[in-house]
């Protein structure tokens, strides 16, 4: 890669050149041949700036700052397996183990925190777990029965999947949790639970200043489909090579930013974490 292009992803980022850490190099490598794909992988946010946003730890409008010790991060990915995601099938479980062997790296080197990967599909009325509070350090799969077909019953998935995540964290105190909505479709063969439902969930949720949301969609409305779901922040990306590559990088700018802002407990209202664009 070219000294240049590595001062305008510098400059991009807002780091100095001795502040980057290592794992941002390794995703800077891999953009090389990807330099296009961002392109296509574009990132909105209410038509702010290109930035995940995060409401966290304030009560009574003064922000809480709390001790350096270990917390506890759960990175939760809700994927579509309906059958329009047949055609990229292979190349989405290409994106997860991207994000999981970048998690690893970030996580890592924060050592005041603790990282924990969830993965779960949806399709028709089935809801798979493949992961489920895996520890970072360890090693992920390497085959996922993850088969698309069928219909998009997104809404019971995500609450199915918070309402455990939430039961399963309940004794807990000092965590947070990085939730990515992963689909190429809208909702259409949920049974169980309402948009409303859905919607008011992830509000709440979100109140505690301990949850915090992603929208990644292709092929609809993504902007509108995340607003019903109140979930501030989106992603767009296109079913191709280029912007499945785009999309990946995108979202492990995110997760960088995310724990350098929790590694030095510096979430709160209003305070937004950089999206690679």
């Amino acid at each position: 890669m070219s000294n240049l292009l590595k001062k305008i992803f510098v400059r991009l980022l807002g780091f100095e050149k001795n502040d980057m850490n290592e794992s941002l190099f390794s995703v800077l490598s891999d953009i090389t041949s990807v330099q296009n794909s961002v392109i296509e992988g574009k990132v909105h946010e209410n038509k702010q700036e290109h930035y995940l946003s995060s409401e966290a730890l304030v009560n009574n409008g003064k922000e809480i700052k709390e001790k350096n010790s270990a917390g506890e991060v759960y990175n939760l990915v809700i994927l579509d397996e309906s059958g329009s995601m047949s055609d990229i099938r292979n190349e989405i479980i290409e994106v997860l183990k991207f994000i999981y062997k970048n998690l690893n790296q970030i996580s890592s080197q924060k050592t005041n925190l603790v990282s924990y990967f969830s993965f779960l599909s949806f399709c028709d009325q089935k809801i798979k777990y493949h992961e489920w509070n895996l520890p970072v350090r360890n090693k992920m799969k390497m085959n996922y029965n993850y088969l698309p077909n069928g219909s998009t019953n997104l809404l019971d998935a995500c609450c199915q999947a918070l309402l455990r995540m939430e039961k399963d964290l309940s004794n807990k105190d000092n965590f947070n949790v990085l939730v990515t909505i992963i689909t190429d479709g809208e909702e259409n063969s949920s049974c169980t639970f309402t948009p409303e439902q859905t919607s008011e969930l992830i509000e709440r949720l979100k109140r505690t200043g301990k949850w915090h949301f992603m929208y990644v969609g292709a092929d609809h409305d993504v902007e509108k489909a995340s607003q019903k779901l109140r979930i501030n922040d989106f992603m767009i990306f296109k079913k191709t090579s280029d912007g499945l590559n785009g999309m990946k990088v995108n979202l492990v700018y995110s997760i960088s930013n995310f724990y350098d802002k929790l590694h030095v407990n510096d979430l709160k209202r209003g305070n937004h974490l950089k999206i690679k664009k």
